[in-house]
């Protein structure tokens, strides 16, 4: 699934936490300002952190961020 983040951030779903499963890992793409990452860091927003998944992706966000790197 892709996502953005709180701070406007877009990344993807790579893996769930069973011990954390509203908090999973992401690769991210790209940054706030939409400029893609050189290379895909691996995040995973944890409780009480104020950066957030905000929302899924919808189609052609996630089209728009797939033409930018594909994962």
């Amino acid at each position: 699934t892709y996502v953005e983040l709180s701070t406007g951030a877009r990344g993807v779903v790579i893996k769930t936490d069973p011990d954390n499963p509203k908090n999973p890992f992401l690769k991210m793409i790209t940054d706030p300002e939409g400029n893609p990452y050189p290379e895909l860091p691996i995040y995973q927003p944890l409780p009480g952190d104020e950066v957030r998944i905000k929302r899924p992706l919808t189609t052609p966000e996630k089209k728009e961020v797939e033409k930018i790197f594909r994962v």
